[in-house]
Parts: structure tokens; sequence; C-alpha cells
């Protein structure tokens, strides 16, 4: 969350005046020119343009007459579409200071416009963008799924599959809450919503799935499931799509080696493009709709560890520099290539990554003075990805956060 950045209705309301049917009143409450003692100014702010759905913010209110504060002035709030925050008071009056504050909460994910406004038609608006989510994560020790809200000092609750036979997550839908899943031996799969609890049975082809937590992808819509695929004599296979069920399967790619057999998948924004790593460590793409894979340029790393994709269509891939060397950086790339790759974070311990819905990114880290010391699950919020938000400090085996949409 970039807490620095605060939107005020003066530059707003020139774009959105109209389609909100009101314009900020500088002068006397009737509109007209009057005098200069008569002018009144309102100008709102926000702690915060960027909420996750259960964040709050204080949004402050101040108003002036003649340039000086208008106490015991009555102020009305409302939000653009209705029920995206939650409002603490719904009016609220000005103090000796001219002042007046509610604070909101994120409700629904969706950009908005909180207004404040006099009697008199004196109005002024704030734009808050509203996001949603939640981090899935795993303790490798004890194989335990948790979910925790993508928020600071979040508090983690255990994932109920609803039943006692161990579940293993090989992928997650974008943008939705579905799991996909198998047993222990890797014999039976499920797509698993966390939302409902229900589950779907997936039978694959002979093709087969591989192992590995990051194997499938599940789009958007929850019709489609992405896979690694592997043979029955575990050989590596190349990459399936089919429907959410296993019917229909269609090879998107075929590795003419075994270096080139994909060992992670993930699935674009736009659900058009599958980014996948291969065992070598390399990045590579392929349509959806079919076609040729092409390499992705990492600028010179050798392994690549986890990616995923941002909203623009570039990808971030956590990569090393050299093998067995090299502190693990986080890149991120234009798969078209017009563009040079970029560190997007400085050097670090850090490996899995994921993306939230306003392009924050959630990694987990473990202290590079201490590789036995708790394992911290941190978030970087866009767009300068300078602060680091603590989310979920669990424990050294605590590993590859996932974001999942409500």
């Amino acid at each position: 969350m970039n807490w620095h950045r605060v939107l005020t209705g003066a530059a707003l309301l020139g774009l959105l005046g109209l389609a909100l049917g009101c314009a900020s009143t500088p002068s006397g409450d009737d509109g007209g020119d009057g005098d200069a003692q008569d002018q009144t100014s309102l100008q709102v702010s926000a702690t915060a343009s960027e909420l996750n759905v259960g964040e709050t913010a204080t949004v402050t209110a101040e108003l002036t007459t003649g340039g000086s504060p208008a106490s015991g002035t009555a102020l009305s709030w409302s939000v653009t579409p209705p029920g995206a925050l939650t409002l603490s008071a719904a009016a609220s009056t000005t103090d000796g200071a001219g002042r007046a504050a509610i604070t909101v909460e994120g409700a629904q994910p969706v950009s908005c416009v909180l207004q404040a406004s006099t009697a008199g038609g004196t109005v002024d608006t704030v734009s808050i963008a509203v996001a949603a989510g939640r981090m899935l994560f795993v303790n490798e020790s004890t194989g335990e799924y948790f979910t925790a809200p993508n928020t600071s000092s979040a508090t983690a609750t255990a994932v109920d599959f609803g039943t006692d036979e161990i579940r293993f997550v090989l992928g997650h839908q974008v943008g939705g809450t579905r799991l996909f899943l198998s047993d222990e031996l890797g014999e039976t799969f499920w797509v698993h919503d966390l939302a409902t609890g229900a589950g779907t049975e997936f039978t694959p082809d002979e093709s087969g799935v591989a192992t590995g937590p990051f194997v499938a992808a599940i789009g958007s819509d929850g019709s489609q499931v992405v896979r690694a695929s592997e043979t029955s004599s575990g050989a590596a296979g190349g990459i399936v799509v089919s429907s959410a069920s296993g019917t229909e399967p269609t090879e998107l790619y075929a590795p003419e080696a075994a270096e080139n057999a994909p060992t992670a998948v993930s699935l674009s924004p736009d659900g058009a493009t599958v980014a996948f790593i291969t065992a070598s460590g390399a990045v590579m793409t392929v349509p959806l709709a079919g076609g040729d894979a092409a390499a992705v340029d990492l600028d010179g790393a050798e392994i690549a560890n986890s990616l995923a994709w941002l909203s623009s269509g570039d990808l971030l891939v956590s990569v090393r520099r050299s093998a067995g060397a090299g502190e693990p950086t986080i890149l991120r790339v234009d798969v078209d290539g017009l563009d040079d790759p970029t560190e997007l974070i400085d050097p670090g311990t850090r490996s899995f990554i994921a993306v939230d819905s306003l392009d924050n990114v959630i990694y987990d880290d473990v202290p590079a003075t201490d590789p036995s010391a708790p394992r911290v699950i941190n978030r970087r919020d866009s767009p300068s990805y300078a602060a680091v938000a603590a989310l979920v400090q669990r424990g050294a085996d605590s590993r590859q956060p996932r974001f999942l949409a409500p």
C-alpha cells in the first residue's frame, strides 16, 4: 500500500464532475460570484488511496469561508458506487478548525469516489481503490496450508479441505478461489473451491499430471486447467490444457529435450498466454490458443525459481544470477522482448512470489544473516516497490505464497 499518495478532489473533479453530476463550488454556497470574504472552499483527503477489503483509512474534510475555518457546518458523505466503502458516519459536523473526519473501510473490490458536501452545494471528492484477496501458503514440514488476509500483521487460519487425508496444492485460479489439488500419492486430483468447499474430481488423460507446487493453473472463469504433464513412467511431459474435469485435453507444448520440460506454469491475467519454468531454470511462454513456444530473456540469470504476472502483461520472475551462487532477485520482464528486463526489487533471500490485484508483490523471505530464523511473508507495493509490509510470520518452513481473490 502506498500510504503517501493522497488524491484530493481539486484534481479529480475536473475529470469526474460530469459523471458524478456535481462540481466543486469554491464561491458562496449559492454558487454565485459573491465577495471574496464569502467564498467557501472544501478539501477532502485520505490517509490511503488504496485499500484491501477490511482495511481502513481516515478521510478528512476541511471547510473554509473567506479563508477562515468554517466551524459547526454539517457535511454529508456518500460513495460511488454505493457499497464500495463502509462509512463510519453518513454525516458529520466541522469542528473549530473547520475539519470533520470519518473512517472508511474497504468493502468491495472496485475503484470508487467518496464525496463530502454541504447543504449549500459545496462539494469535494477523493478517489480510493479497493482491492480484495487473501494469501495461501504452506508449512512445508507439516504439509498444512493456511490462508490469511492480504494485510499487515495478518492472522492465519488453517485450511480445511473437508478430509483428514493429505492434500497438496498444485495450482490455483487466476483471480479466484479455486485450487488444483492432488492426494498424497499424486494419483487423484480435484478442483477445490475454498469459498464454497465444493470439489470436482479431475481425471487427466494418459498424459498425466506432473508433481510440484506450481504445475497447474486454473483459468479466471474456472472452466479450464493448464498443467504440466507427466507420462505413466514418470518421465516429464509438456503442457496440456483441458476442461476443469480433465476432458477435451489439448497439448500446447512438447519439449524437444528433458531440460526443456516444464516444472511450473502460470497463466496470464487475460488468459491468453502460459508462462512456464523449464527443468533447466529457463522461462518460456506459449499461447493458450496454440502456437510456438518462445524463450524469455532473463538478463543473464540462469535459474528461475518462481514467476507471476502483472496486470500489464509483464512477468515477474524470481531468479538467481548463477547456479549455486548469487543472491535471488525479482526481475520485471517484457515477454514480447521490446524492453530489457529490470530489477524490480533489490537482491535478497526471497524465492516464491505472487502478485495481488493491485500489482503489489507478495513473497517469502528468510533473513540472510540467519536462515533458520522465522520465514516472513512480505508485500511490496506498486508502483515503487520500496516499502516492505510484513504480512505473516509463521516459521522457517512457511513458504509458497499465492494470492487468492474473494
